[in-house]
């Protein structure tokens, strides 16, 4: 096992350990953690003009989910790279990939049924997956560029 492929594979593990961290923690303690980003986007958008249009509850909304979106799109990303070391052809290592991140999304809806003041959600899992695809996407898009981006500069030469 090649010591890229090790890093590839604990990357991605250590980000589905953070995912299960952050939604080990009670109602409360994410409402806090929450509270903190919300302060600081409120500020922002105060600064910007945009505060007055803007509820709290419909702030609070948009950071959750967008936290949810950015944290599976990473995980689309991370396992994508290390399933890549296994599974050459995209259209399967994408199938592969898509399936991990929606089984993990699953089971951490499950995990939060279990956790004080949590519950699990639906929306929250088709949200993940979204964030999981666009993650994909990036990551596979972003591959094709580099491999044309060098075929073209060795043509060049």
């Amino acid at each position: 096992m090649t010591k890229t492929k090790i890093k590839d594979y604990t990357m991605a593990l250590l980000w589905m350990a953070t995912i299960f961290y952050l939604s080990s923690q009670s109602a409360q303690d994410s409402g806090e953690l929450s509270s903190g980003v919300m302060r600081w986007v409120a500020a922002l958008f105060e600064k910007l003009s945009f505060g007055s249009s803007i509820g709290f509850d419909q702030l609070h909304v948009f950071i959750r989910k967008t936290a949810h979106f950015s944290a599976y799109a990473l995980l689309g990303i991370l396992t994508s790279n290390a399933l890549e070391h296994d599974i050459k052809k995209t259209r399967v290592r994408v199938a592969a990939v898509l399936l991990v991140c929606l089984a993990y999304a699953v089971s951490d809806e499950v995990h939060q049924s279990f956790v004080p003041g949590r519950g699990p959600s639906a929306y929250d899992v088709i949200i993940d997956f979204v964030g999981s695809s666009t993650g994909i996407m990036i990551r596979t898009y972003w591959s094709r560029f580099v491999k044309l981006k060098g075929a073209y500069s060795n043509e060049k030469a």
